[in-house]
């Protein structure tokens, strides 16, 4: 039986906090830095429902293709983090991020940015990071979601509209991923407005270093000739 698309990204979000409600932290997307997407806990069959969150469906980036199959997908649901008893997980129907109580389900907080969300916070030591189609990588206390810092590489805060959502001209569209005590992130998708590389120390949110020139590759591309390009 066919599903609609809006009830597969709600199972997928039930069992996903099903099966991390106890165990073994997922603090990050895929569990860890290696993006290992495995876990040393053992699930014990039959599993029961503890809670359930309904929220809203989510608004991706890229709309169907029509024709082909999406290339683009990698939003179509929510992709929540478990650390320290909360499931916390970004909304790109509203901007927010969400942090639920483990035990119960209940809302502990929640964090609006300026733009859609559409990666996995990473929780560590306390704090929760998360990027933003708003051009900025905020840092949250992870119990009370109490502001810390943010911090935005791109040059202006200028928006354009994405599929029908404001977004920053650079949005940052990589996540996050932290480090020991370094945080790595991205900005910007299209060489010709720039694009920003960057690693900030995750308590303070300096820079310690930024990469603005590797995306201006003016060079020769097999789809449409001499274009600017690089690892956008």
């Amino acid at each position: 039986m066919m599903l609609k698309k809006t009830t597969l990204v709600a199972l997928a979000a039930t069992c996903l906090f099903i099966a991390a409600v106890r165990g073994e932290d997922w603090p990050c997307f895929r569990k860890d830095a290696q993006r290992s997407a495995a876990s040393s806990e053992q699930l014990v069959f039959p599993l029961a429902t503890t809670w359930i969150h309904h929220g809203a469906t989510p608004r991706p980036a890229w709309p169907e293709p029509g024709r082909t199959v999406n290339w683009f997908d990698f939003d179509y649901a929510y992709q929540p983090v478990v650390a320290a008893g909360l499931v916390v997980f970004g909304s790109s129907a509203d901007d927010t991020v969400y942090a639920l109580k483990a035990a119960d389900g209940q809302l502990a907080w929640s964090f609006t940015t300026d733009a859609p969300l559409r990666f996995a916070p990473q929780l560590v030591d306390g704090m929760c990071y998360f990027a933003s189609d708003d051009g900025a990588v905020y840092c949250v206390n992870s119990q009370t979601g109490t502001w810390v810092w943010n911090y935005r590489s791109c040059p202006s805060n200028r928006m354009i509209s994405g599929n029908g959502r404001m977004i920053s001209r650079w949005p940052c569209r990589s996540g996050v991923l932290v480090i020991g005590d370094t945080l790595y992130a991205t900005a910007g998708m299209w060489p010709s407005e720039g694009t920003y590389f960057f690693a900030l120390d995750r308590h303070t949110g300096k820079v310690r270093w930024c990469n603005d020139t590797c995306s201006a590759d003016y060079s020769l591309f097999p789809h449409d000739g001499v274009s600017f390009g690089g690892p956008t």
